[in-house]
């Protein structure tokens, strides 16, 4: 296990460091100390610039560096020195700061970070470092330390605090990102599984009905990830109500034991609560549920999830016709294949060609008003959505850039044809 850590350019008083989880003390004036004796790292990379690494403190003999050399001369820690940290803060000086610090680490490392002694934008740096080491290099974070020394409090320990906790708002941030930006909550679902350990729930009793909670909005937020993903709109309409349901009832839960995720709740039910219909396909509601999912065909659009947005489009505009001629079961299977009959008709009719295969809703298609927008809208969609189907993988097939494109344009008519619900 390895400690990052700063050392600063103060003549440090000695203090009783406290270990932030255990009664453990350790005196020393170099904080560096502490944390070798609070958790014997193999290696300690100290970060030096010029000033430290050879100026004394005033009142001092040594510098600094020295100093912290012979405290931990007898410890069983390799010490490394990072020389050459600047002390301007040019935008050069902190790409190079970030090199520095992520140059220490390799693929899985292990390692505490001490950001007692950082200066001026050395903390924002090493959080940055933080991130990227993470994701790009899979270090394991296991503690951000600061020892809260207090020069006016004579004689009195000093805490020593643990910010990592913090630092999981990064990721609860990630998560909600991808979710609200992409639709997949699977990870956001996981940190709220993972936030009370099954340790936890099998030891205390108290808190089993928070992990209850945190679980049942998990299982939630992956049931409208999975529809999501699988072109799903009866069931995004009715989870989506249950999403706005479980945050509002489990807020003050949230607020004791996954702040994070109270932060980030009402911007989760602003984007999908825009969705949330019970009981979609009653025939009370299917008006409603018909402009919902071309809100969800927009919504696909705008993310360049262009194979749902299509997808979802050509059932749309069947279900949006069984609507408007009164049918009441929009998931009848054999309505809306004579539907569907009715709208091949109708651009057969646009081209003059010959009607083969009869509907039964022929005669009332044709009287409506936007018989042709129907027709001609159909007509597109069943060529895109084959083509998308198709993957490419036939002559003539259209590039990935056009199919874009022209899924743009078929979505503006669809508007038009949404507004007419009521």
């Amino acid at each position: 296990m390895k400690i990052i850590s700063f050392l600063g350019f103060n003549n440090y008083i000695e203090t009783n460091y406290i270990h932030p989880t255990t009664s453990q003390a350790v005196r020393t004036k170099f904080f560096q100390e502490a944390l070798v004796e609070f958790y014997q790292p193999d290696t300690l990379y100290v970060l030096l610039t010029p000033t430290v690494a050879t100026k004394i403190p005033r009142n001092g003999t040594i510098s600094n560096w020295q100093g912290l050399q012979e405290q931990l001369a007898n410890k069983s820690v390799k010490l490394e020195p990072v020389f050459d940290i600047p002390e301007s803060n040019s935008l050069d000086d902190s790409w190079l700061i970030f090199d520095k610090i992520t140059n220490c680490l390799n693929e899985g490392d292990r390692v505490i970070f001490d950001l007692t002694h950082s200066f001026r934008s050395i903390p924002v740096i090493a959080l940055l470092a933080i991130s990227y080491l993470r994701t790009v290099k899979q270090v394991q974070i296991e503690g951000v330390l600061y020892g809260a020394f207090d020069p006016n409090a004579q004689g009195a320990d000093t805490p020593t605090y643990d910010l990592l906790p913090m630092l999981s708002l990064l990721d609860w941030l990630a998560a909600a990102d991808r979710f609200v930006k992409v639709g997949d909550g699977s990870p956001l679902a996981e940190l709220l599984e993972n936030e009370i350990s099954e340790n936890e729930t099998r030891y205390d009793q108290t808190v089993r009905p928070l992990a209850r909670k945190f679980k049942h909005t998990a299982d939630i937020i992956n049931r409208i990830s999975l529809a999501i993903a699988l072109v799903r709109p009866v069931e995004i309409l009715e989870e989506t109500t249950k999403l706005e349901e479980i945050i509002k009832k489990a807020e003050s839960s949230f607020d004791k034991r996954a702040k994070p995720f109270g932060l980030i709740s009402q911007k989760l039910t602003q984007e999908y609560g825009q969705f949330a219909l019970e009981n979609p396909t009653n025939s009370g509601n299917l008006a409603q549920g018909l402009r919902l999912q071309f809100q969800l065909i927009d919504w696909y659009i705008k993310r360049h999830q262009v194979v749902q947005a299509m997808t979802l489009a050509r059932e749309w505009l069947v279900s949006v016709l069984a609507y408007r001629l009164g049918e009441q079961d929009p998931l009848n299977k054999d309505q809306r294949k004579q539907l569907e009959n009715a709208l091949n008709n109708g651009q057969s009719k646009l081209c003059g060609k010959e009607i083969t295969l009869i509907s039964p809703w022929d005669d009332e298609f044709e009287k409506l008003p936007d018989f042709d927008l129907f027709s001609t809208i159909w007509n597109q969609l069943r060529d895109i959505r084959n083509d998308i189907a198709h993957v490419g993988m036939r002559k003539g097939a259209e590039k990935a850039k056009t199919l874009k494109e022209v899924s743009a344009k078929i979505v503006l008519k669809l508007k038009t044809i949404a507004d007419t619900l009521s």
